[in-house]
């Protein structure tokens, strides 16, 4: 009665625990196991739930009085009193020698799944604080060979699409060196005459479809962006085809590593402006060269090919209008003949 009076009055962790270990301590030196783990069970209900300290004290006082008592005469008192008797250890009797466990296992100890433990109950699964320390305690255990297998099922499926990625855009940029890059004239020099403030042409403007030719740039800046980029500062002369490929596919692989390939574009953009002769805005082109990549790469691509002669880069891989050189543009250099002078050159030996 002092212990429940106690119990409904004070509403303390510490306290309410102290009072359950010494209502236990003659349960701790009993020989009987399923006592003891009772007491473990009334404790854990004490800590978890502070709503159910005076149930918990209460069933507590109790158990001092049959602790040094048998099993059955345990299961007696509690049929005598109406109580359901739900746990296995009360139900059933314990064989200590099918346990895995010792008897002096500490209090506090909860496994989550061993139901062949006379420590194990329902209660210390549906707890979920308690499942969290365990797994912390034990994250490498619970490990098992299973769960590597398949973590490193996963890494080489990711290996093997990274690798299969990146022979697909080597071959298609291949044939986009093979069919454009290597017929598009190359600026070497700096543009000559009034700096202008931007870009003629304007950043959404390879969005709009009423051009049928921004339809091709369109699909190029948005899917191949890497092709048309690479494409866009070897016309400039700011940087050649396969290196401009090489160092935005190495950005790209770095994941720890913040806005790196939006600085790449956004170096090369404001050197792309300073060829064609336009004033460099590092605010505006680092932000849009991060946040709008695609635009930008249209964009840029855009005034180059006003730039370079070359009407439209159509889909797939074809150069649409040849170059003009020559007057004015006597700084270009033209990078191997067009596929119109082949044509031409064969029917005249023909």
């Amino acid at each position: 009665f002092w212990l429940k009076l106690v119990a409904s009055r004070w509403e303390s962790h510490v306290f309410s625990r102290g009072l359950l270990n010494i209502a236990f301590v003659p349960s701790m030196r009993s020989a009987e196991p399923n006592a003891w783990r009772l007491g473990i069970r009334f404790n854990f209900w004490a800590r978890r739930n502070r709503w159910s300290f005076c149930c918990a004290v209460a069933l507590a006082a109790s158990v001092p009085s049959v602790a040094g008592s048998s099993i059955a005469a345990l299961r007696e008192e509690l049929a005598a009193q109406g109580q359901p008797i739900d746990d296995p250890a009360l139900a059933y009797p314990v064989d200590e020698s099918a346990t895995r466990h010792p008897t002096d296992q500490p209090a506090g100890t909860f496994p989550l799944d061993n139901s062949n433990s006379k420590y194990y109950s329902p209660s210390d699964e549906e707890s979920a604080e308690a499942q969290y320390e365990y797994d912390e305690e034990n994250e490498e255990e619970m490990l098992d060979a299973e769960t590597m297998a398949t973590i490193k099922r996963r890494r080489l499926t990711r290996f093997f699409s990274t690798i299969i990625t990146l022979i697909i855009y080597a071959v298609f940029a291949g044939v986009y060196y093979k069919n454009v890059v290597k017929y598009v004239p190359v600026r070497r020099e700096r543009k000559q005459g009034v700096m202008s403030s931007d870009f003629e042409q304007g950043l959404f403007e390879v969005c709009d479809m009423s051009d049928h030719r921004n339809r091709d740039r369109c699909l190029y800046a948005t899917c191949c962006y890497w092709c048309r980029a690479a494409h866009t500062w070897h016309a400039a002369g700011v940087c050649e085809y396969w290196p401009a490929l090489f160092l935005l596919a190495l950005a790209s692989m770095v994941k720890w590593t913040c806005c790196i390939e939006g600085i790449i574009f956004a170096y090369f953009r404001m050197k792309t402006k300073d060829q064609l002769n336009i004033k460099t805005d590092v605010m505006n082109d680092c932000l849009v060269s991060i946040f709008c990549t695609c635009c930008a790469v249209g964009q840029e691509g855009m005034a180059i090919d006003v730039d370079r002669g070359t009407d439209e880069v159509s889909c797939c891989c074809r150069v649409s209008q040849q170059p003009v050189v020559g007057g004015q543009e006597s700084d270009i250099i033209l990078r191997g003949p067009m596929p119109q002078d082949e044509e031409e050159g064969q029917e005249g030996e023909e």
